[in-house]
């Protein structure tokens, strides 16, 4: 079911329920929040701002750049909803900025001061923003499978990388955020897709390894 516009600013700015498997619901902070939460762990910085060496890891420009082009259209939005007067708003504060908006926007729709034009493009616009920093918080990952290919015709177990003699795994797992996990073979282009059917890969290349 299509997400109103109320709701597309709660899954960016606010906590809110999310449903997994078998129908349960678990409660999950905002998406903005959550990038700005991956920036400081990228930083080695706790909540408390203090710093632990041991959690610090590569700094994430992708979030950086991403929570800057949010904190701009979030500025944006409201800015066009916004007329002489208003109470000034901190636009560094994309959550508040967005929550402002969702007011203004609210009262325009009771007006009659809005169109479906505007609303797709505001919709559009939180979209784009919650499906980006879904993929900064969650990119597509690429995961090695030991073991040879059971395609008939291919059993490759390795994948030259270069020139010089380094390889990889020809089996290899691709994990994509909100899809079913695959699993594919460089040789011969031969894909397994969800659960079923990479446990039926796993028993095919147990089966070959007993037997080799």
């Amino acid at each position: 079911m299509r997400k109103t516009i109320a709701e597309l600013v709660a899954v960016l700015c606010d906590e809110h329920d999310v449903e997994v498997r078998g129908g349960r619901l678990h409660r999950e902070d905002g998406l903005i929040p959550k990038l700005r939460e991956s920036m400081r762990a990228s930083m080695g910085m706790t909540h408390g701002g203090h710093s632990l060496a041991h959690e610090r890891s590569t700094l994430n420009l992708a979030a950086f750049t991403l929570y800057e082009h949010v904190t701009f259209t979030a500025g944006l939005m409201l800015g066009q909803v916004l007329v002489a007067g208003d109470d000034p708003v901190d636009r560094r504060d994309p959550e508040g900025s967005l929550r402002r908006w969702l007011e203004e926007w609210t009262l325009a729709v009771h007006r009659g001061e809005t169109n479906d034009a505007q609303e797709a493009l505001a919709r559009r616009r939180l979209s784009d923003l919650a499906a980006r920093i879904d993929q900064v918080l969650a990119p597509t990952r690429v995961a090695e499978i030991l073991g040879a290919c059971p395609n008939p015709g291919c059993g490759e177990r390795y994948w030259p990388t270069d020139t010089q003699g380094s390889r990889t795994s020809a089996l290899y797992a691709v994990l994509v955020p909100g899809e079913p996990v695959q699993a594919r073979c460089h040789w011969c282009d031969t894909q397994w897709t969800g659960e079923a059917e990479l446990e039926q890969l796993n028993t095919a290349i147990n089966r070959q390894e007993k037997t080799a």
